[in-house]
Order: C-alpha cells, then structure tokens, then sequence
C-alpha cells in the first residue's frame, strides 16, 4: 500500500513538474511577443500591459485578454489597443492600451486612465487591433514570476529537487540490487573453487557427504565457522 501510494505521489510529482515547464515556456513566449501584433485564436488574444498609464484598471506589468476589434464599432469609453504613429513618443509604432474619451471625424481621442492629458495624436480606425476585455490575474501573477531572472531560478532549483526526489530512491535501490547480486554470485565462485580444491584433495575420490554446496554456501556466508584447514569445526 505505501509502496503505491508513493508511486502515486511521484507520478503525481512528475506531471506537475511537466505542467510548471510547459508554463513557463508559455509566458517566455508571450514575454518575447509583447510589443508584436496580438495572435487572435476564436476572436480572442492575451496582451502584455508594460506600462501602468491604465491604473487602476490595468497594472502595469500585467496580462489582459481582448478580442478583436473587425468588424466592432468603438464607442466612447472603450479601452483599446492601437499602434502608436506618434513618431515623438517612445513607444511609436508599438502597441497601446488606452481609453477612447472621444470620437472626432479625424479618429479616435484617447487617454491612459492614470495620464494627466489625452492622446497628441487621434487613432485611425484601421490602427485599431484589439478591444480590451479584461484583466487575467492568473496569467498576471505567473508571468510576473517567469518573466524574472529570480523566478526562473526557483522553477529550475524545484524541478531538480522533484527529480532528485523520484529518481534517487529508485537510484539507491539498483545500487544495493547490485551489491547483493555481486555477492552471491562471489559466493558461488568461492564455493566452486573449494569444491574444485577438495576434489583434488581426494584424489578424484568421492567426497564425504558432509560436504556439499550449500555447506560451502554457509561457510562463505558464515567465514566464523571455518577451521584453518577448511574443513567444518567437529
């Protein structure tokens, strides 16, 4: 029973550290897709938020999931993504999340919530990519972790201890197997190699019937009960 329960345990071990791997090779890949154009899978994308110009509604350095914006009137109020054209801004020609505070023949009025001034330069309609629709915590709290040089560290150092944990048991039991089948198959080399000397003590004759492999097995298991000459002690 415990020998099941322990197996459970590993195998239970193992797919969590299957899971931990294959998670965080999805946020390194996100991580390295931020500023790239959203991979939309049934309308759907997960972004990557760098800056906190959305607080309170979006932190920065958090993931958010929007839909797309094809076919999707924008209203006032929306918070979307666009591609920046203001070639004075740092971030020209990445993506921003904003809010439409106003909607003007020549575009879209945007804002970030925690800015103190709209938007230079209106949004074209065609530089919309994306709608946000909310914020993925989940997603948030891991990415934060895998995105740090700290928590990789602490994912690498769990999955070598996990491993060390299923495999070195396992390890130190094929050693002893070893061992013990090392030393019985010494045994039996040893008790050949007495038969073969007592053979030729007698000449070829019949050995007494006190002497017989498993005695020798006994006496090479036991050296204590061995005389000097070999023979069993009367």
């Amino acid at each position: 029973m415990k020998k099941k329960t322990a197996k459970v345990f590993q195998t239970a071990l193992f797919v969590v550290i299957i899971v931990l791997i294959l998670t965080a090779v999805f946020f390194m890949v996100m991580n390295r897709a931020k500023n790239n154009r959203p991979k939309f899978v049934f309308g759907k994308a997960i972004l990557w938020v760098e800056t906190g110009s959305m607080k309170p509604e979006i932190d920065e350095r958090s993931y958010i999931l929007v839909s797309s914006a094809d076919k999707k009137d924008v209203k006032v109020g929306d918070v979307i993504v666009f591609v920046c054209k203001d070639k004075s801004l740092p971030v020209y020609n990445a993506l921003v999340t904003h809010r439409v505070i106003e909607v003007t023949e020549a575009g879209y009025i945007t804002k970030g919530d925690n800015n103190p001034a709209a938007d230079s330069l209106a949004v074209a309609r065609g530089d919309i990519v994306a709608i946000y629709n909310k914020n993925l915590p989940v997603c948030t709290f891991f990415g934060r972790i895998f995105s740090s040089g700290v928590g990789l560290l602490i994912i690498v150092a769990f999955t070598l201890f996990a491993c060390a944990f299923i495999y070195i048991p396992d390890l130190v039991k094929a050693v002893k197997d070893i061992k013990t089948e090392n030393r019985e198959e010494e045994i039996d080399r040893r008790v050949k190699e007495e038969v073969k000397r007592l053979e030729r003590e007698y000449n070829g004759k019949q050995l007494p019937e006190t002497i017989s492999v498993e005695k020798e097995k006994e006496k090479q298991s036991d050296p204590g009960e061995q005389t000097e000459n070999g023979a069993d002690k009367v």
